[in-house]
């Protein structure tokens, strides 16, 4: 297996920047492409004029009359395709939602032909700084976003519990909006909660050759926090202690993987 590179800058960033690192590494013209997780707009994906792109996600409307272009709702751990459908799997800012992630890649594994890639870039992930990942947080007829506006700080998620997570937040929030964070954070299934060890020992169990295996501490927004009142803040400062140097590994925020399926074929034709 490839090992793990830290690198410098974001990694995660918008669909299209993720898009254009996906094909800037793949000859998707003529190729079959399956998308989990979202679905990229087609004026985008038809510049690279693959022969098919299909979009999987829990949250996409099934539509689309033409079968080569097509958005399905459905499962990463289910893929509604047979054995060795497609040539590439893509994927942008997902991979932290999908439950049963190693389900997910022997899916991935089995809908791809030999020489196949899986292409991905997700985060935070939950064993980050931020990987609390508050992400459409409804409360009072408002959304919240963790790089719109910052509510849990740096780890916070990982020492507290829910009581006395939402016990800190509400010596600055209102009772209403503590209550929908800690709920979102500690209950919601809408993250994986994965922390950086179990990727890595994913990888190893996944019956794909790992190709690129990085990630970034690099945090690119900027948010102050509100004035909470705190008097647990020992917590996290023992439990940083304790990580010594492993914590190294909980600031990495964003992944970017590449997986091959192994066979003769190699569909990458970029350099």
């Amino acid at each position: 297996m490839t090992s793990f590179r830290p690198v410098e800058g974001g990694l995660a960033t918008s669909e299209q920047d993720v898009f254009t690192a996906f094909t800037a590494i793949a000859e998707v013209r003529g190729r079959r492409v399956l998308e989990i997780g979202g679905c990229l707009p087609r004026e985008i994906v038809q510049r690279a004029e693959p022969a098919a792109w299909i979009s999987l996600d829990p949250r996409n409307p099934d539509l689309g009359n033409d079968p080569n272009f097509r958005s399905l709702r459905g499962n990463a751990q289910l893929v509604p395709f047979p054995d060795e459908s497609f040539d590439f799997v893509f994927s942008s800012n997902a991979f932290h939602h999908i439950s049963a992630l190693d389900s997910a890649l022997f899916e991935m594994r089995r809908v791809l032909r030999p020489g196949g890639l899986v292409f991905a870039n997700f985060g935070p992930i939950w064993s980050a700084p931020d990987g609390s990942h508050v992400e459409d947080v409804t409360f009072g007829g408002c959304s919240y976003n963790f790089w719109e506006q910052r509510f849990i700080p740096d780890w916070y998620h990982l020492v507290y519990s829910c009581r006395e997570l939402y016990d800190i937040l509400i010596t600055a929030l209102g009772g209403g909006l503590a209550q929908a964070l800690v709920e979102y954070v500690y209950l919601s299934s809408w993250i994986n909660r994965l922390e950086f060890d179990d990727y890595e020992r994913l990888l190893h169990r996944s019956g794909l050759e790992v190709e690129t295996f990085e990630g970034t501490s690099t945090v690119d927004y900027v948010s102050p926090l509100p004035p909470y009142n705190n008097p647990l803040q020992w917590k996290v400062d023992q439990w940083m202690s304790r990580k010594g140097q492993r914590l190294e590994r909980y600031r990495y925020r964003d992944l970017k993987l590449v997986l091959r399926r192994r066979g003769t074929a190699r569909l990458t034709a970029r350099r």
